[in-house]
């Protein structure tokens, strides 16, 4: 379980690093457009979140996984992955088990994704 726990918050943790610059904001504060295979992590409720995709034929595979603080008196945490192929031009919702809704909207080239809905804390400015 200890493995399991170590590998999960390293790749969150490389992944929040390689988001530090990924992103970048649009004139609306509360989106986020991400390039393929550049991530960007943001909150969902009172969990951390790190979403990323790639272009394929004219979509974008999209991956979201999101985990909350882990428990001091208990091993391990519980971390949930989203996939999604959307379609270019296309949009799809996640809504958490906490009801917090996010928007990712494949653009027409399917080189960029808006996400609508975040707190976009940790994208570049």
């Amino acid at each position: 379980m200890n493995a399991k726990y170590n590998f999960v918050t390293a790749v969150i943790a490389g992944l929040v690093v390689l988001t530090q610059a990924s992103a970048r904001q649009t004139a609306d504060p509360s989106t986020v457009v991400m390039s393929p295979m550049k991530g960007v992590s943001f909150e969902i409720g009172d969990e951390r979140a790190v979403s990323y995709f790639l272009s394929e034929n004219g979509e974008c595979k999209l991956v979201l996984t999101h985990a909350g603080e882990p428990n001091v008196n208990e091993p391990g945490f519980t971390a949930t992955r989203f996939e999604a192929t959307i379609g270019a031009g296309k949009a799809t919702r996640y809504v958490s088990r906490d009801g917090d809704a996010i928007d990712f909207e494949c653009q027409s080239n399917a080189r960029s994704v808006s996400i609508s809905g975040v707190e976009a804390a940790y994208a570049a400015r």
